[in-house]
């Protein structure tokens, strides 16, 4: 009898053993069948921040516990979790993973998030979330602290003080306010009358921005047109700096020309002014030779055989020998006539 009290004593030393030495283990951490050796695997996640978390947080599924954390590492800013999965859930490899606190006492967990249009692949054995992908829930330890400030006669200091230096701020500028709101005031009837033009522009620019939605194909169209287009001019590139180069050079040259010939064109217009004058009297001279010949031809095709023709003209002699040896008339005060020049062009041979 003595021994079974004996036994029973150790026995209850034991459960109070296990009890006490169990406050320090949380029931996230007590190891399950299917993580130890089950049909799972392992997928990592890449978060902000894994403070909240531990080995053996749950990772959920709506409210279905389909996995646990296997292990936690820093990297870099950010940390990694390694959840090992029940095999049975296949997850999309889009899926989100979110850290959320259930309640003030309760454990942290991991929650995965099914996207609207999940993708054709699925997590596999070594799959990584990446940190686009994961976020971090409501903070309840900063939400209640906030709480508390506001609760706190220091919230309600702050808001005293808040208010103190609205008030200092509008003291004295009630006039410079009063014209700052009749100003918006202004601004809005003047808004408000133009409505129909505004309500116009607005019309306009969506009939502009379905007109351009119609004419997308085109649009296309002429983008496709245009590569072709674009490959000749990038297979011409060589060629076309080629051109470049010549046409700057024949730039260069031709600003040089003109700084040269800068002097000479002020003259330009004189001589050029010579050269009509000159034209005109020709034009002149030439005229009233043409109507001469027309007349005479005239007569001449109207003879008859055994007609006799007169010829009416006269001849200057001087005139044409000057025209003809000297290159100008005979009355010209430029022109230089040298008397024993002139015998040696009559008698020097034959004409």
């Amino acid at each position: 009898m003595a021994v079974l009290k004996t036994l029973k004593r150790s026995f209850i030393a034991v459960v109070a053993a296990v009890t006490v030495a169990g406050c320090s283990v949380g029931l996230d951490q007590i190891p399950t069948d299917w993580a130890q050796g089950g049909d799972t695997y392992t997928v990592d996640a890449v978060v902000q921040s894994a403070d909240l978390l531990t080995v053996g947080s749950e990772v959920r599924l709506g409210q279905r516990m389909i996995g646990r954390i296997s292990d936690l590492r820093p990297e870099g800013s950010q940390a990694v979790l390694t959840m090992r999965l029940e095999r049975e859930t296949e997850l999309p490899s889009n899926v989100r993973v979110r850290v959320e606190l259930p309640t003030l006492l309760g454990n942290p967990y991991v929650r995965v998030q099914m996207p609207a249009e999940p993708s054709a692949l699925t997590l596999d054995e070594g799959s990584v979330i990446t940190r686009d992908a994961t976020e971090l829930g409501p903070e309840l330890e900063s939400s209640i602290a906030a709480i508390g400030l506001v609760l706190q006669a220091s919230g309600i200091d702050q808001l005293e003080i808040v208010v103190r230096e609205a008030a200092d701020a509008f003291r004295g500028r009630g006039d410079d306010f009063a014209s700052l709101v009749d100003s918006l005031i202004v601004i809005m009837d003047t808004i408000s009358t133009q409505q129909a033009e505004i309500d116009a522009t607005l019309t306009a620019l969506a009939s502009t921005t379905a007109q351009l939605a119609d004419n997308r194909a085109n649009f296309e169209r002429g983008l496709e047109s245009s590569g072709p287009m674009l490959d000749v001019l990038a297979q011409q590139e060589q060629q076309i700096g080629v051109f470049v180069d010549r046409f700057a050079t024949a730039s260069v040259d031709l600003a040089e020309l003109l700084s040269h010939t800068e002097a000479e064109l002020p003259k330009f217009p004189a001589r050029l002014q010579g050269v009509v004058s000159a034209f005109e009297s020709v034009n002149h001279e030439l005229r009233h030779l043409h109507v001469i010949l027309a007349e005479f031809l005239d007569g001449f095709a109207n003879a008859q055989h055994g007609d006799y023709l007169r010829f009416d003209g006269t001849f200057d002699i001087p005139e044409s020998l000057a025209k003809v040896l000297l290159g100008t008339r005979a009355d010209d005060p430029a022109a230089t006539v040298d008397p024993d020049e002139l015998m040696r062009l009559l008698t020097g041979g034959t004409r």
